[in-house]
């Protein structure tokens, strides 16, 4: 969506409609000026037009999908009182949305699978990408790999040490140990040791994909939005990618393509649960790169 679209919007709608909404004015509203209406009219006729489009699979873009989910509140007589700048910050949203829908209308489909090398099990799917030589963009999906939990904890172990006795921020109550641990950790396993030992040690492993975005292996800091929230679809985030956030490194820009590379991470926790206390510790981080290439859509 963007001012020429709105423009396109408030143009098409019929002289009656505004009229007949205008009647309807309440009278303690101050008067509703014509143009609000219309641009009231517009916003429904839009976002009408969007859900049709996506349903007929018109407007495929992940990416443009997306950034409409997410910019431009909705217009409250709150907000508008909260915000004495409210006319300059809402010219300044539909700004940014005009620009983060035209990297969704340069992105091009991709359905690219790949599994990071040394871990089995789980892949990143690029699912949409744009770069234009400037800026870029990524639409992803993660799917982290199904590592069990393991059962290879001594407390006369070194390594183990810190769970001899409970550590700051490191402990809690037993009875509430479900709510903490994470990871594939199968419950029922956990509870049968426990009963049938009075304690019990096991290492849960935990799948992320690091915040940060190598591009031709360089960090500029760029971010991704988060995987777990959205059954595993993930973007690497527009914004943050030169569109008003930092721009590209120079050895970056107007190349015919560019390497992008995300770093899955494995996360070990280490529990000890003894029936009145629950104790851990974080275990070992490994990184496992995956690169995808990006064509310079021009």
């Amino acid at each position: 969506m963007n001012r020429k679209l709105l423009s396109k919007a408030i143009s098409g709608i019929a002289e009656k409609y505004v009229i007949e909404c205008e009647s309807y004015a309440p009278e303690h509203s101050g008067g509703i000026t014509r143009k609000i209406l219309a641009l009231v009219l517009a916003a429904c006729l839009i976002l009408g037009l969007s859900a049709a489009a996506y349903a007929t699979g018109i407007l495929p873009s992940w990416i443009t999908g997306w950034v409409q989910s997410i910019f431009l509140e909705v217009p409250t007589d709150e907000l508008r009182q909260s915000r004495p700048d409210y006319a300059q910050w809402l010219d300044e949203q539909w700004e940014t949305r005009a620009a983060l829908e035209e990297m969704g209308e340069k992105a091009q489909p991709a359905n690219e699978e790949k599994t990071p090398e040394g871990l089995d099990g789980g892949s990143i799917t690029l699912l949409e990408s744009c770069y234009d030589g400037e800026k870029f963009s990524m639409a992803c999906r993660f799917a982290p790999p199904q590592r069990p939990m393991t059962f290879a904890i001594s407390l006369d172990d070194p390594q183990f040490a810190e769970l001899k006795e409970p550590q700051p921020d490191c402990s809690a109550s037993g009875a509430d140990w479900k709510a903490y641990v994470r990871g594939q950790a199968d419950f029922g396993q956990i509870q049968q040791r426990l009963e049938a030992e009075g304690h019990v040690g096991f290492t849960t492993y935990d799948f992320i994909v690091s915040d940060h975005v190598l591009v031709n292996g360089e960090d500029p800091g760029f971010s991704h939005t988060e995987p777990e929230v959205n059954d595993g679809i993930f973007y690497v985030d527009p914004y943050y990618t030169s569109v008003f956030g930092p721009e590209l490194p120079e050895s970056c820009r107007n190349l015919d393509h560019i390497e992008v590379t995300f770093t899955v991470r494995c996360c070990e926790t280490h529990y000890w649960l003894d029936g009145d206390n629950l104790r851990w510790m974080n275990g070992a981080r490994t990184d496992y790169p995956v690169s995808f290439t990006l064509d310079n859509v021009g």
